[in-house]
């Protein structure tokens, strides 16, 4: 199914996000910037599901955020890149 893989990738980037602006090693513009594409693609990733649910079921959709949420895993350890990245709409 490609929408569990997107799904995935959404939560890895939700996660590496996070991390991100929990960090000392970003500035405060920056932060702000990564918080708001957090928001963004926490709602993408909720949108996802529910698109997931109307088109194969609630118990699929269900099944498949267990899924991703017990098996992505994000590497400790990775920085942000040094300089801005604007990636598909999303400040890295």
């Amino acid at each position: 199914m490609a929408l569990a893989e997107k799904l995935a990738s959404l939560r890895y980037l939700i996660i590496l996000t996070s991390r991100w602006t929990a960090s000392d090693s970003i500035g405060h513009e920056r932060r702000k910037l990564m918080n708001r594409d957090l928001v963004r693609l926490r709602r993408e990733y909720s949108t996802l599901i529910d698109e997931i649910a109307m088109n194969f079921g609630i118990s699929a959709a269900m099944e498949a955020q267990e899924n991703v949420e017990c098996t992505v895993i994000v590497p400790k350890g990775i920085k942000p890149p040094q300089h801005r990245v604007v990636e598909e709409g999303f400040t890295i």
